[in-house]
């Protein structure tokens, strides 16, 4: 699936943040870069949206491809604050040409947010992008705004976790959502990859979560 994001549509805000080792870290250390409690279960029981079923990416690959995701997966902690857990077959290239994106329909509403075929309804675009990993919100609704809606994200080995807060459904046991997740890598030989666009629900979290900081630099371990 080939996106375009149109940035005259946008409102991006910015952060940066550096790239982790390959080594998996405490889950305490996540969480905290994350602006989450101290609850190593919020790093459990995710809903898995995309498994690939693809043959595994080599290292080889990897160091000329644009990243092969593995598996997609996401869940609500609680409030509006949603975690997106995303399993590469290699840790992720970090360098000018790469970019990392999570496409989000909040509201499930193919009405509002983008209007391009392609990422119709899509309320929030998360993007990491570049050897900074600048990562930054596209926000396509209304509702949706800089004092409402914020991102964080940590690489972690071959594990990239995104936090995303932004309004959401009050009622309900679940929270019905849109999303996928893309990888890409823009220098020869280009490539993407791409889970199908995916129409899911999470279970609706119980924990009382902090809004995120407005306008903090994301850290990463």
């Amino acid at each position: 699936m080939k996106i375009t994001p149109q940035s005259s549509l946008a409102i991006l805000i910015a952060a940066a943040f550096s790239f982790t080792s390959a080594n998996a870290a405490a889950p305490d250390k996540v969480l905290a870069a994350l602006e989450l409690p101290n609850n190593p279960s919020i790093l459990a029981d995710f809903q898995t949206i995309f498994t690939g079923t693809n043959a595994v990416q080599t290292e080889e690959k990897a160091a000329t491809a644009a990243a092969s995701v593995r598996k997609f997966e996401m869940k609500h902690v609680g409030g509006n604050r949603l975690l997106a857990r995303v399993e590469f077959d290699q840790v992720p290239p970090v360098e000018e040409s790469t970019r990392y994106l999570i496409y989000l329909d909040t509201d499930n509403n193919p009405e509002t947010g983008r209007p391009d075929a392609n990422a119709k309804g899509i309320d929030l675009m998360a993007t990491i992008v570049g050897v900074r990993q600048n990562l930054g919100a596209a926000l396509y609704n209304k509702e949706l705004t800089p004092k409402n809606t914020a991102t964080r994200a940590v690489f972690d080995g071959k594990t990239l976790y995104v936090t995303l807060e932004a309004p959401l459904p009050t009622t309900g046991e679940s929270i019905p959502l849109v999303g996928w997740v893309l990888a890409q890598r823009f220098t020869p030989p280009q490539g993407s990859n791409s889970p199908v666009q995916a129409h899911f629900s999470v279970s609706r979290g119980k924990l009382d979560v902090a809004p995120l900081t407005q306008g903090k630099e994301a850290t990463v371990l």
